[in-house]
């Protein structure tokens, strides 16, 4: 047999496994391709909508407390047309929900008529509000109204569990289609491996190809491109310098997002004119953003410690029962944590909650805090 017809089928071997192997690689990429959004399509966005209700209802119940506590028709106006606002975003959410809950949609169903249910008895604290019957007001405001939302919580709960097991769900069976397009890939790149390395053995120019397409994309990379892909194949030391140079680029690549997100969050917490503070799992103070700086310059005389000596404090020496704390922020894994505190002759009210890295490690405590005075006064 001619050399030209040898390296012919040769290569005719090699393209056809290339084949084999890329429709197979497509074949299960497209598979976990569809796991993956049915999994943000659903569980996922249903968990997001249902934490964003949960947090606009919060949101309703602290402003019907502005409504009880306004001193004028302007302000109670005013709290009155932010509750309207937060509703309307519930309703929007709700919508998400009911198109992507996979579930029993009378569960969804249930939890919207609760919601709208909740309205007369909020209508009821502004007509009392409007006729100057402040008393009833508030304790409609902690009686049925609190009792209501506690029931809302308690819907939406059910929807979040229904959600994260199906997530468990779809995971469990992406992970185990990984595994056996792994294996049946493992086992068509072994078989173009050695098919390969015969035709290699007569075609000794091959060699320069890949070392041709990492050099220009190494050209790429010096030039500030980190878009340059290097298709290596095969296990010698030019596949394993290809398999090393794609791995580098794509740490490069995580590098540059992970710095462009960091930037990005210091910035926004940087500019918030929310006073937010933040402390490591051995609740020491880690980052304090300008606007509490700016205000704890106020009562920086009742402070154990100056503003500029706070970082790397631990928050103990802040709190008259360090224990109680401690306790309340280990229990922020279960939701949000809100307390009031006294700094001096001021009070302060606090929400807490857990801050977790992308692998679900919890990495420390950021916390809201406002001064609150001259509303408890007139709570």
């Amino acid at each position: 047999m001619k050399i030209g017809t040898r390296l012919g089928l040769g290569v005719g071997l090699v393209i056809l496994l290339m084949i084999v192997v890329g429709a197979v690689g497509i074949s299960r990429m497209n598979l976990l391709s569809e796991l993956t959004v049915k999994m943000y399509r659903h569980p996922l966005t249903v968990s997001n909508a249902v934490r964003d209700v949960k947090v606009n209802i919060i949101s309703i119940h602290r402003s019907m407390k502005d409504v009880a506590l306004a001193k004028n028709q302007k302000q109670m106006d005013r709290a009155i047309k932010t509750v309207d606002q937060y509703e309307k975003a519930v309703f929007e959410t709700f919508d998400i929900i009911k198109e992507r809950f996979l579930g029993d949609q009378s569960k969804v169903e249930t939890l919207i008529t609760a919601f709208s249910n909740w309205k007369p008895i909020r209508d009821e604290v502004i007509a009392f509000m409007r006729q100057g019957e402040r008393d009833a007001a508030a304790q409609i405001t902690k009686g049925k109204g609190a009792n209501h939302v506690a029931e809302l919580n308690k819907s939406m709960g059910a929807l979040l569990d229904f959600a994260s097991n199906k997530g468990e769900q779809f995971f469990e069976n992406a992970t185990k289609t990984r595994e056996k397009a792994k294996n049946f890939m493992y086992i068509l790149l072994s078989i173009g491996c050695v098919a390969g390395a015969c035709v290699a053995f007569y075609m000794g120019r091959s060699i320069a190809t890949p070392v041709r397409e990492i050099a220009k994309a190494a050209e790429g990379i010096a030039a500030g491109n980190l878009n340059v892909e290097v298709e290596a194949i095969g296990k010698d030391e030019i596949g394993t310098l290809g398999r090393s140079f794609t791995k580098k680029v794509e740490g490069l690549r995580k590098t540059q997002g992970l710095q462009v997100m960091a930037a990005r969050s210091a910035a926004m917490l940087e500019n918030t004119p929310d006073q937010i503070m933040f402390c490591d799992n051995d609740l020491k103070l880690t980052y304090i953003n300008p606007a509490s700086r700016k205000a704890l310059k106020k009562f920086e005389h009742l402070l154990p410690f100056s503003v500029d000596e706070m970082l790397g404090k631990s928050i103990d020496s802040f709190h008259k029962d360090p224990e109680r704390v401690r306790k309340n922020i280990a229990d922020l894994e279960n939701g949000p944590h809100e307390a009031s505190i006294e700094l001096g002759s001021e009070k302060v009210r606090l929400t807490a909650i857990a801050i977790f890295d992308h692998e679900k490690n919890r990495i420390g405590t950021m916390a809201g805090w406002e001064i609150v005075t001259e509303k408890e006064k007139l709570d």
